[in-house]
Formats: structure tokens, sequence, C-alpha cells
């Protein structure tokens, strides 16, 4: 027998018969990743990463570079960092990679 089918959850299976169920909100959803310029005409991305206990950090990457930056976003919760990362223009970006750590 199947569960019945919600509109705003999506049925997950793995190494088990039963479906779970994780409710959905597509509406609250961050952005996943902003793309920017830094002051010296390097182009980047920047995605939000769950950390462990409900930390957020958030990634740099330079386009056509190796290597990534971190930086620990002080958020209540990955909601709160993810409309951060939504909501922040360009030189908050640029402020935050500033203060990124290379991932080693």
């Amino acid at each position: 027998m199947h569960a019945p089918r919600v509109s705003s959850t999506h049925y997950y299976r793995m190494f088990g018969a039963t479906a779970l169920r994780y409710p959905i909100d597509p509406a609250s959803e961050p952005a996943p990743m902003r793309s920017f310029t830094d002051n010296r005409g390097g182009h980047w991305q920047a995605a939000l990463m769950e950390a462990s206990f409900g930390n957020a950090l958030v990634i740099f990457s330079q386009i056509g570079a190796a290597g990534v930056l971190y930086k620990p976003l002080d958020t209540a919760n990955v909601s709160a960092a993810g409309q951060l990362l939504a909501d922040a223009d360009e030189a908050t970006l640029r402020g935050l990679l500033a203060e990124a750590t290379p991932w080693n």
C-alpha cells in the first residue's frame, strides 16, 4: 500500500521499505548560490553549507582558480544564513570574502 501523496511533501526511500516523508516549503528555500566580482575583478561564487549543530558556513570559490575559502556565519540557524546570503549585496559579499579562511 502506498502512502497518500501530499502536495508539499517529498517521499524518500533508501535502505528500507518504508517511505519517509519530509515536508518541503519551496517558498522558504534560500538562494543556493551567489555570484559576485571582487575589488580586483575576480569572479567568485558564494554558496551556503550547513555545518554541525545548526551552524552555517559560506563557501567561496573563485571561478577559474583552485581551492576554496570558508567563513562561519553568525546566524541563529541555517534558514537565517540562507536569507543573509540571499539579501547580501556585492559589498557585503566582498566583506565576507575578506574575512574568509582557506579550506585546508
